[in-house]
Order: C-alpha cells, then sequence, then structure tokens
C-alpha cells in the first residue's frame, strides 16, 4: 500500500518500481497465478525431487491436482452461474421506466456479468477483485477487470483507501501510470532501467475530471478484515493439503507403475544355457513344455501386493481436511455422492457452508456494483449517451446457483395459500411476474374454475 504523503515519491528518479515493500505480496500473486494454471511444480518444488533420477519421465508421471481452479471457478459458478437480476425506476403500465431501460443496456453493453465472474475469481485467486471505470471524450463509459499485480491502494492514516494507483509496465520498458482519487484521474508514462527503476521524469502527462465524486477504482475483497486491505485468497489455506495429496497420489501412482508387470519364476531346467558373453542364462518365452523334477516348483508369476491402503485412507482423510477449510463440500465436487432423489432443501443442507461464504461474497459484490452502475451513468451522461441517465437506487436480487426443486417449491407454495398465509398473486409477484400477467393467470384461473363447476 502506499501512504498519500509519500505517493509522489514512489515515481521519482531511481526508484524501483514495483515498490520494494510489494514484493511478498506479488509473489503471492504470481505463485497462484502458477497453481491456477496447473503448473504445481513450480510452486510444490518437491514434486520435482520426487522424479530427480527420472527428469525425462516426470510430465508423464507427476499427479497434478488443480483443486486450486476449480475451487475459485465454483464460487464464481455459485455467485453468478443465475444470472442476478436488477431494477432500477418505477415502471408504469407494464412500460419499463427510462432508469430500467438504460439499466438493461448497461448490462449487455458492458457484459456486466462476465466482468463480475473474472472478479471473483480474482477474489479467490488473490484475495481481490479490482474494477476500474474510464471513459474517451463524448463516448460511452467502460469497465475493466484490472489484474490485482497492478493495483496499489493509496491508504489514509485511518486504515481507508482515498485513492487509487494503477500501474502496469511494458516490453519496451515504459510504466504507465494511473492516479485516481475523488474525481480525478491524472496519467502519465516514465522510463525505466534494465534494473526496474525509474529513470526519466514523468511525461505524457494527462489529468481528467469525472464528475463522479469518488475514485472510478472499485476493490472487491475476500474475506475482508479491519487489518487488511488486499483481502485474503483461498489459496493459502489450502496449499499443504493439496501439496501431500499431490505427493501421495505421484509416490503411489510410481509403486504401482514400477510393480505393473509381474516376474515370471520356472524351473531351473526351463533356463537355456549361459550366454557365452555375460554368462546369464535367460528363459525362452517361446517354450511351451517345462521339465519338472522331482522337488521342483510349477511355473508362476510373482505378483506384488503394494500395501497402499494406507495411502489412501491418508488421502481419504486430507480430502475431507480439505473440503473443511476451503469451506466447501464433497458433494459440491463429487455430486455422483448425492444419488438421484435428493430434495432442493436437503441440497441447502449439504451445501450450507458454500453459501453462507457466498453469502459474505455478497456482501462485497453487491454495494460495489451499484457504485459502479452509479459512476458509469455519472459518466455517461457527462458525455451525453443516448438513452443515458442518473442511476442511484438499484436493487440487485442475488442468486443462490443451486438447481430449483420445482416440486418442493409447488409443495410449498400450495400449503401456503391453503393456509391462508399466502396469496396465488403475491406468490406470483415473487416469482417476477408482471401485473399483466397475474391479471392473465388469475382470469385464466378463475375461467377454469368456472368450467368444473
Amino acid at each position: 500500500m502506499i501512504a498519500p504523503d509519500t505517493l509522489q515519491s514512489h515515481f521519482q528518479r531511481g526508484k524501483p518500481w514495483p515498490p520494494a515493500d510489494d514484493k511478498d505480496r506479488l509473489k503471492i500473486y504470481a505463485d497462484n497465478l502458477l497453481l491456477w494454471q496447473r503448473k504445481h511444480d513450480e510452486v510444490y518444488t518437491i514434486l520435482k525431487n520426487l522424479y530427480a533420477d527420472r527428469e525425462k519421465d516426470f510430465n508423464k508421471i507427476i499427479f497434478i491436482i488443480n483443486f486450486h481452479k476449480q475451487l475459485s471457478t465454483f464460487w464464481a459458478d455459485l455467485l453468478l452461474s443465475e444470472k442476478p437480476t436488477m431494477k432500477a425506476g418505477v415502471s408504469k403500465d407494464e412500460i419499463a421506466s427510462p432508469e430500467q431501460t438504460y439499466l438493461d443496456s448497461l448490462v449487455s453493453r458492458l457484459s456486466l456479468w462476465s466482468k463480475a465472474y473474472a472478479a471473483r475469481i480474482d477474489m479467490s485467486r488473490y484475495g481481490v477483485g479490482v474494477a476500474k471505470v474510464f471513459a474517451e471524450e463524448g463516448k460511452p463509459a467502460k469497465v475493466q477487470i484490472v489484474s490485482p499485480k497492478n493495483w496499489w491502494p493509496v491508504v489514509g492514516p485511518d486504515g481507508e483507501a482515498v485513492g487509487h494507483v494503477i500501474a502496469w509496465s511494458t516490453d519496451n520498458k515504459i510504466l504507465n501510470v494511473e492516479i485516481h482519487s475523488d474525481g480525478l484521474i491524472q496519467s502519465s508514462k516514465f522510463l525505466l532501467s534494465d534494473q526496474g527503476e525509474i529513470k526519466s521524469d514523468p511525461y505524457d502527462i494527462v489529468e481528467v475530471q469525472t464528475g463522479y465524486n469518488m475514485p472510478l477504482v472499485f476493490p472487491m475483497r475476500n474475506a475482508s478484515t479491519s487489518d487488511d486491505i488486499y483481502g485474503t485468497d483461498d489459496y493459502q489455506d489450502i496449499d499443504p493439503m493439496v501439496k501431500r495429496l499431490e505427493i501421495t497420489f505421484t509416490r503411489s501412482g510410481r509403486t504401482l507403475d514400477a510393480h505393473s508387470e509381474p516376474a515370471f519364476a520356472v524351473p531351473d531346467a526351463a533356463l537355456g544355457p549361459p550366454d557365452p558373453v555375460t554368462n546369464e542364462r535367460t528363459y525362452n518365452a517361446k517354450r511351451k513344455v517345462f521339465p519338472i523334477s522331482e522337488g521342483d516348483s510349477l511355473p508362476q508369476y510373482i505378483t506384488w501386493d503394494g500395501q497402499l491402503v494406507a495411502s489412501f485412507t491418508l488421502i481419504d482423510k486430507v480430502l475431507s481436511q480439505l473440503y473443511t477449510i476451503s469451506e466447501t463440500c464433497k458433494c459440491a465436487f463429487e455430486p455422483d455422492t448425492l444419488g438421484n432423489a435428493i430434495s432442493g432443501k436437503a441440497l441447502r443442507m449439504l451445501m450450507m457452508r458454500p453459501l453462507k461464504k457466498s453469502e459474505r461474497c455478497k456482501l462485497q459484490f453487491d454495494p460495489v456494483f451499484k457504485q459502479i452502475l452509479e459512476a458509469i451513468s455519472v459518466l455517461d451522461v457527462k458525455n451525453k449517451v443516448l438513452g443515458a441517465v442518473l442511476l442511484q437506487n438499484i436493487d440487485i436480487t442475488w442468486k443462490d446457483g443451486l438447481p430449483d426443486d420445482d416440486y418442493e417449491e409447488a409443495q410449498i407454495d400450495t400449503m401456503k395459500i391453503t393456509g391462508g398465509a399466502r396469496s396465488p398473486q403475491g406468490i406470483m409477484r415473487e416469482r417476477g411476474f408482471s401485473e399483466k400477467q397475474i391479471a392473465a393467470e388469475t382470469d385464466e384461473m378463475k375461467s377454469m374454475q368456472g368450467g368444473m363447476m
């Protein structure tokens, strides 16, 4: 992080970029990216040591469990596989309000939910997802998901971010810097030396008044606490268990491979004469008859029992802990264990832990995405984008990502209606029916009841 009073000092000649204080954070980001990319041997170097004597066979024999990627996509699926619904303004007579029409156009124009999906994966991989809103003069605003390795919060004495720095270097040693503060973006460039130090004064300096009363950078932190501005990733807690699983699977596989071809035991008389060079006697596999003398053993294959039960028991125990520490459950990754007759309520009970974590994520996503949409509307109105209106009161309904149990829901609705707790019209409103659709359904139900009398 960067303090406001030291911000400019980071961009003076001779200063290293990135700052030395962020070395550990950036190393964790780099390792987590390798884990996501299935390059586990570059992080868990012990895996290479298992095959130091057979390096050429390493890539064929190593056992990689890419649980990290599965975990990150699991959280993104749980939050966004069912698209959230959003409402703005007040619609009248089945005609959408200008706010709703504009909001619907933003979802399509920005590919909003795919951007949200990428941000949720970054929250899991790195501990934070970072969104940036920007617009060229006279053009519609855009939103971009920024890699956290290019993001530095400017943190005040109270521990709250008062601004943000987005900085990235190019292959030709040019450092691009954006400093985001309330209502202002300051952009500039610097030249970098081969040692990664700034060697020029700033050039191509541009200042843009955004018209928005907050910085146009919006971090979404994973399991954030009062003393952790960067959030907590999902990978570091599970690394020891995934490493243990990969080592155990790899060693067990190597043991099984080494003994996959059984040896053949034959009587001494079945062997041919000694080789004149090596003096070794060999068995002729084409022989169909074995001479057996009294007391000789019958020819047989020598098989081997690896006694790997302990390894498989360890794997089961580690997997159990892995699900616990990652706040998931077995049925999330092994759906075959559920059977075919599980109810929606039973599934939610089994998925209670993951659902609670997903709810915590919504506490981050909900206010941030409302701010993002509000900021985009401010920029669009400023740039006179067709149809743009100010969005201030947005309601987002997030789904749980689990399949619906239509039979169970129908039973519950029936009990509510027959018990007098709810009306059919009220339940239809909960399901998202418009007033026109509700009126049509009510008339149809009345006509059906009349026809049965």
